[in-house]
């Protein structure tokens, strides 16, 4: 029969054998360190080589020096605080460069224990996503670039399109020909919607939408909008009316111009989508929200489309020939959550549909609405127009003719600046991309003289329309930002504006 003495002895090494069995399962190497940094032991998933090859020597010695200077300095560290130190690094091996953590630890004693883990993987995943990231940014820088070149490679026909049709609404023309003039000019109005859409998606997406705050009526906003769209009513014989209800006549305070965006998308989409009968606008009031309602007699929605309608480039009715690129109801839905509102809708195929817009929107007092006059006429000035694309610069100085102003024509910023060097200009009209010397350019040029068109107001007449160009205009010492395509009221409202200037 075995002595106390002997069975004591058998326990203990059990537990010590027992002990080894689990630091040998753990999934990292183990290093017991002496105060001086030597392997005393080594425990944990390490060939039995490496563990004969490292006890005894010291873990300093077995490291690269800049490992080797970490490792020091982790162990001061932890003898001084008592807490534990971490700290990663790259070690070459024979399929490659591997990433570790090594967690040092202070004993009681004076030992140091040191665990070792592979994190090369985690690293992977790491670069993985910096990589993903960078590539996203790249991505949408040239998301950025790209449509900014498609909006001004767009806008600079258009705006000759959109300027040469205004001219002829000008004139009398016979019926039919006035018809023909109509129609392109509202297929010049579709295009310009077009791309204003896109962009304003894109904005959406990116984060860089912002929405103005002030006073508008919008009652007069619903009907304006509507008033709008009657070419559309017209032409497909339809019905459309507005009703507002009481306490929608307050003014409220918001972004006028998205307000109007919402109204015109969901009305041109009613119109667009149906075929006999009638659309009906209405505007009401629930205690501080304000409700919009637009409903019509047209094709309808299948249930299983009411939420894919909403997503880009979607169309409710794919098979009914009308076609368009699906974003209205999307920016729609984007700018009412932007404004913390909501739409919904409510729909059967071949019985209409009903879209419905809360928007928390508190009616004001009447007394704080801005009372707006509109100058309607301004003296005649002598105008520079810089303007590289001939077909812009006959029909803008048409416009101005017009209007009954003078224009002098040039075709690159140096020409304006050698041009503004000896002859007087009341206003200088100043396209941003031309050859030369651009408008940016020719603007600064302009202002650091000290001569009689120093001081001159210069407007950039651009078809840079991406957010932030007018911040850029404005920086180079423009006065004024009138994106491309130019309307005719636009541009005389702004003639007034700076005729009325000394």
């Amino acid at each position: 029969m075995p002595s106390d003495l002997e069975t004591l002895t058998l326990q203990l090494q059990q537990a010590r054998a027992h002990s080894r069995d689990l630091l040998a399962a753990l999934p990292d190497p183990m290093f017991r360190l002496s105060p001086t940094g030597l392997i005393l032991e080594v425990s944990g998933p390490v060939h039995q080589n490496l563990e004969t090859e490292v006890q005894g020597k010291s873990i300093i010695d077995c490291q690269l020096p800049g490992i080797a200077r970490q490792i020091s300095e982790a162990m001061e560290l932890a003898r001084k605080t008592g807490a534990l130190q971490s700290f990663e690094y790259a070690g070459g091996t024979p399929t490659g460069s591997k990433w570790y953590e090594l967690r040092i630890a202070a004993l009681d004693g004076g030992d140091f224990l040191a665990i070792k883990r592979n994190i090369t993987d985690r690293h992977a995943v790491a670069a993985d996503l910096v990589s993903s990231r960078e590539k996203a940014v790249v991505a949408s820088a040239r998301k950025s670039e790209f449509l900014a070149n498609l909006s001004h490679e767009i806008r600079t026909p258009l705006n000759a399109i959109l300027g040469v049709t205004q001219l002829m609404q000008t004139r009398a023309l016979e019926p039919e020909l006035g018809e023909f003039v109509s129609m392109l000019d509202a297929a010049g109005e579709s295009l310009r919607g077009l791309v204003n859409e896109v962009l304003d998606l894109s904005r959406i997406e990116e984060g860089r939408f912002e929405l103005a705050n002030t006073h508008f009526d919008a009652a007069v906003t619903v009907r304006r909008a509507t008033e709008a769209l009657q070419h559309l009513v017209q032409r497909k014989q339809l019905e459309l009316k507005v009703k507002i209800g009481p306490g929608a006549e307050a003014p409220v305070v918001g972004d006028p111009l998205r307000f109007t965006q919402i109204v015109t998308n969901l009305v041109a989409n009613a119109l667009k989508f149906t075929e006999k009968g009638l659309v009906q606008v209405e505007l009401n009031r629930d205690q501080d929200t304000l409700v919009l309602t637009v409903a019509d007699t047209g094709a309808g929605v299948a249930p299983q489309m009411l939420e894919q309608i909403f997503d880009p480039f979607v169309q409710a009715s794919g098979n009914t020939g009308i076609t368009g690129t699906g974003l209205g109801l999307t920016i729609t839905r984007h700018l009412a959550a932007l404004m913390n509102g909501s739409v919904s809708v409510k729909s059967a195929l071949g019985q209409g549909s009903t879209f419905t817009v809360r928007l928390p929107l508190p009616a004001q007092a009447k007394s704080a609405a801005p009372v707006i006059s509109r100058r309607s006429s301004g003296r005649a000035m002598h105008v520079l127009l810089a303007e590289d694309d001939t077909v812009n610069a006959r029909m803008t100085a048409a416009l101005l003719e017009k209007l009954g102003h003078t224009v002098k024509v040039v075709t690159d910023g140096a020409a304006a600046v050698q041009i503004t060097s000896t002859e007087p200009f009341d206003l200088i009209l100043m396209d941003v991309q031309m050859p030369v010397l651009d408008g940016l350019g020719a603007t600064k040029s302009i202002r650091l003289r000290q001569d009689v068109n120093s001081k001159v107001p210069i407007v950039a007449l651009t078809a840079n329309a991406m957010k932030g160009d007018e911040l850029t205009c404005l920086s180079a010492g423009m006065d004024a930002y009138l994106p491309k395509p130019v309307t005719i009221d636009a541009l005389s409202d702004m003639l007034v504006w700076f005729s009325g200037k000394s």
